[in-house]
């Protein structure tokens, strides 16, 4: 028997925000961006199985260069890696076997990007969604 694993949708959007479980997005999709300072948010939205709520689920968001090797913004930030962890809590009246959504927005402020190939990759459980993007 398989298990059933997460669903995960990535995008970037230039502002996004949560209300009432929606995810508003301004400027959402785009795949290249000027090298320099930039401002942006990742978002991620999430359909979390039946068998995986009411338990703490391990997360992690990294940016990748070309090379697949994690991104450091400069040398005294080091690698671009975010982890955490999220709850999702079962109502009681939900359907057995149904999903629930789990929007996250990550932002970033004046992130240093240089030019060439980047990839955000995000990972709930085993299941790992990818974004790339270009920066010129």
């Amino acid at each position: 028997m398989t298990a059933i694993e997460p669903k995960i949708l990535l995008i970037t959007a230039d502002a996004a925000s949560i209300s009432d479980g929606k995810i508003n997005m301004l400027g959402a999709g785009w795949t290249r961006i000027s090298a320099g300072l930039a401002n942006f948010c990742v978002v991620v939205r999430l359909d979390i199985p039946w068998s995986m709520t009411n338990t703490e689920i391990d997360w992690s968001l990294d940016l990748t260069d070309e090379d697949g090797r994690i991104y450091e913004p400069n040398e005294s930030s080091g690698k671009l890696r975010l982890e955490g962890q999220l709850q999702v809590d079962r109502p009681t009246d939900m359907t057995h076997g149904a999903s629930l959504e789990a929007p996250l927005v990550i932002p970033f402020i004046q992130l240093p990007l240089r030019q060439g190939a980047l990839e955000w990759r995000f990972q709930i459980a085993s299941t790992v969604a990818s974004y790339p993007f270009s920066v010129v």
